[in-house]
């Protein structure tokens, strides 16, 4: 995984400058790919299609490089009439597959990506946090439930529903996914105040998407304790509050002087 993360650093690195065939006054292009079947049946060759148009009038020219995230090149096409193919199979899953068009003197590259299935979809995983835990009585409690996919280029979309016990607490959806060591992993957060007292058992479930079957947390104990209460103590000339996990048995002498201090 440390290693595809690098490689996609590097590609992109690379990838998001101009080329240097582009002369000064090129215009920007932009390419589209599209799948001939998506999903298809494992082993079965897919036809990935680059179309390259460009700004300002003409027709891009040069070539399309095809890459997978997981796999690294696929190979590479000439345009014809601003359309490169290439025919792939990959291994049963989810790919992140990818186009590059390399520019030409005229046009600046650009690129686009997709993601293909073979396959019936896959696995997940979801990771679930409480924070903060313990919590005190009437505190917010933030849930954050992460779906990680068993193919290491899938990312997941949707929704997740969090629940105390047979109790429904509400849904959440995935928002933008985020590098980690398991590739890239959408997260998604629900904030609940109205817990009880006592230890909870929370669970996230992943409803799926088109790519990855539904998935369900480790129940993750959430325990909720007395209120926070709030005392006032008279320890010099001005009185004070101060914020106490429990109430104290004298919230202030009733010996103080009138100067303010407490008596003796």
């Amino acid at each position: 995984m440390r290693r595809m993360l690098l490689a996609l650093g590097a590609a992109l690195a690379v990838n998001l400058v101009p080329g240097a065939v582009a002369a000064a006054d090129a215009q920007p292009s932009t390419l589209t790919l599209v799948s001939s079947a998506n999903p298809a049946e494992v082993g079965e060759p897919v036809t990935l299609t680059a179309t390259v148009s460009g700004q300002g009038g003409g027709q891009p020219t040069g070539t399309v490089d095809f890459s997978a995230f997981d796999r690294g090149p696929l190979g590479s096409a000439v345009l014809v009439g601003g359309v490169a193919r290439l025919a792939v199979t990959l291994s049963a899953g989810v790919h992140v597959v990818s186009a590059f068009y390399n520019g030409d003197a005229a046009f600046f590259p650009s690129g686009a990506g997709l993601t293909q299935r073979w396959g019936p979809p896959v696995s997940s995983r979801v990771g679930l946090f409480s924070s903060p835990n313990p919590a005190p009585l009437g505190f917010p409690v933030r849930l954050t439930a992460s779906v990680i996919p068993a193919a290491d280029s899938a990312v997941a979309t949707g929704t997740v529903t969090f629940r105390d016990g047979a109790t429904t607490l509400g849904s959440a959806p995935l928002g933008q996914p985020e590098f980690s060591v398991d590739g890239l992993v959408p997260s998604a957060t629900l904030t609940v105040s109205g817990l009880g007292a006592g230890t909870h058992s929370i669970t996230a479930e992943y409803g799926g998407d088109s790519n990855l079957r539904r998935g369900v947390s480790a129940p993750r104990s959430q325990v909720i304790g007395q209120p926070i209460r709030t005392e006032t103590r008279m320890d010099s000339a001005t009185p004070r509050s101060v914020a106490s996990p429990r109430t104290s048995p004298s919230a202030c002498s009733p010996t103080a002087s009138s100067t303010g201090r407490a008596g003796r």
